[in-house]
């Protein structure tokens, strides 16, 4: 398990180091991690469709006390301006 949490924590460290937040790419590679009373972690790409419209895809796994499990969830998100290159 501690090799799984240093090889995700490396993964973030990489795929950040490139990142810029002011640009809309069409496609996105992301990384979440938590702990609560067990590990849990999640890969989300997001798919550009048109210009105001994406897919995410979301695959994680949590390890808890009580508890293992592993989720994929599909979103379709709308892209609208906020406030010149502030997207929301």
């Amino acid at each position: 398990m501690k090799l799984l949490k240093t090889a995700i924590a490396g993964a973030l460290l990489f795929f950040t180091i490139g990142a810029s937040a002011q640009q809309i790419s069409k496609n996105a590679l992301g990384v979440r991690l938590g702990d609560n009373d067990g590990f849990g972690g999640e890969i989300s790409y997001q798919h550009y469709l048109k210009e105001n419209n994406r897919l995410e895809f979301d695959l994680g796994f949590r390890n808890s006390n009580n508890v293992d499990a592993f989720k994929l969830v599909g979103l379709y998100q709308w892209v609208n301006k906020l406030d010149g290159r502030f997207n929301w």
